[in-house]
């Protein structure tokens, strides 16, 4: 498919959208990840980030809430791009009805 552009919409600058891009490395994803105490590792494998945001999680329940994170920020840059909608933080932790995860 070819579009106009590939940049991520929920960066700023320039920067190629890519799956570990949207879901690991942008601004807006860390911060999502931020507000549930999980810290990424850039400088890791993909594969060795799940396993870390898993285990610092420490719950039997931590690939539902990855799940559930990935999606929040999908669905955030899609109303973005489809619907007008601003992303932000507060958005993204009502649509992701995960308010109790932060206490955890």
């Amino acid at each position: 498919m070819m579009l106009q552009d590939y940049n991520c919409v929920l960066c700023t600058g320039s920067v190629d959208e890519s799956s570990l891009h949207l879901f690991l490395e942008c601004p807006f994803a860390a911060q999502c990840w931020g507000w549930l105490g999980l810290h990424i590792d850039s400088e890791i494998d993909p594969f060795e980030i799940l396993h870390s945001l898993r285990s610092q999680l420490g719950l039997p329940f931590s690939m539902e809430i990855i799940i559930t994170m990935c999606w929040t920020i999908w669905k955030a840059r899609n109303d973005w791009i489809f619907r007008q909608i601003p992303p932000s933080l507060q958005m993204a932790k009502t649509v992701s009805g995960m308010r109790w995860a932060a206490s955890l």
